[in-house]
Order: C-alpha cells, then structure tokens, then sequence
C-alpha cells in the first residue's frame, strides 16, 4: 500500500489526533500513515529522508510552526510532493504560506473531529494510487 508521511508537533494532544483522526483518515483514503516518530531507524534525517522520499503523499500540521514539521514542508515542497497542510490558526502562518491551501480545524468545536476527519481523509484520497 502506498504510503502518507505525517509530520506532526511532539505532544499528547498530537498524538492523539494523529491516532484517533489523521491515520484513520489516511487509511480510509487508501494511504498507509507513517509517522515521522514511529520509524524504526536510528537517525532523524534518515526517518524523514526516506519516508518522505517514498510516500505517495505528505500531511503537516504547521500549528506553532515546528521546526521539524517546517523542514518536511521544505522537502515536500522541493520533491514536489503532494502535500497537505492542516493548521489551527492561519494568524500565525507566514506570509508565503498563508495563501497556499491548508485544511484549518478548531480543537473544541462541535463535532469538530469527525469534520476534520472527512476533509482530510477527502484531501488525501486525491493522491492515494487506484
């Protein structure tokens, strides 16, 4: 199966979107998420270099605009890889990445993580293979 590589912020609350609304979207879309944390490999670079370089396609979340989540951005960008971005407040996107298309979700709001789901999992669907 083709594969989505997921950069995301470090944290609980990432965690717990990526297990409970961005993998499971990424599956239903036909993708199989790999998260740049869960590889296997000893070297950092090497897990975004190579799971990046081998997927179909690639998710960020730019939410506090991580530095590690930023340098998949710049890879995505530069191998011209299909790429979603997800954030939570486009105020704190930079000029240059303001106008580009991100799916914006809001934490809290109602229903909120089941809208989420389906506009990713709808994003992603456009990149898995047939």
């Amino acid at each position: 199966m083709a594969t989505c590589f997921v950069s995301l912020p470090s944290g609980s609350q990432f965690d717990g979107y990526y297990k409970h609304i961005l993998g499971p979207a990424a599956t239903r879309a036909g993708l199989d998420p790999v998260r740049a944390q869960e590889i296997g490999r000893p070297h950092a670079f090497e897990q975004i270099w190579i799971g990046l370089h081998t997927a179909a396609a690639c998710l960020v979340d730019l939410t506090g605009l991580n530095f590690n989540v930023l340098y998949v951005l710049g890879l995505a960008h530069a191998w011209d890889k299909p790429l979603v971005q997800i954030v939570q407040s486009t105020e704190e996107l930079p000029f240059d990445l303001k106008f580009t298309h991100h799916i914006l979700y809001r934490p809290g709001a109602a229903r909120w993580e089941d809208m989420f789901k389906m506009q990713v999992q709808a994003a992603l669907r456009e990149f898995a293979p047939a």
